[in-house]
């Protein structure tokens, strides 16, 4: 994300955590946190709060529960339902007969993917 949609920005931690406000969000009053990911790339999120000293406290643990995820060989940010899905029919795909594969996909693309697609799995 370039520069020019920070608005307040806040660096924490030599930069790894960068705290600020989206110009393209008119309203918003919530600070968002940039995070640098263990394995590279960054996750993005609000941290729904105005206070700055909230927000800090929240980027902070998120980011120290990232680098704890890691030092346990799991995935460093939380998957969704979704992305679990496609994690496991990766793995187990092949070992499902075709009828049998048929009648998951059917019934998680019906049923369960429109629900719960973008909850977090839990830990």
């Amino acid at each position: 994300m370039p520069d020019i949609h920070y608005i307040d920005r806040t660096e924490l931690r030599d930069g790894r955590i960068i705290l600020y406000k989206n110009s393209q969000l008119k309203k918003q009053k919530n600070w968002q946190m940039r995070l640098l990911k263990p394995d590279g790339g960054y996750l993005t999120r609000s941290t729904k709060t105005p206070s700055l000293g909230e927000a800090a406290s929240i980027a902070e643990d998120c980011f120290d529960e990232m680098r704890d995820n890691v030092k346990k060989g799991l995935p460093s940010s939380t998957i969704n339902f979704r992305e679990l899905w496609i994690r496991w029919i990766r793995l187990q795909g092949d070992h499902l007969k075709d009828k049998r594969r048929k009648s998951v996909f059917s019934q998680m693309e019906l049923y369960f993917l429109p629900y719960f697609g973008t909850i977090p799995s839990p830990k």
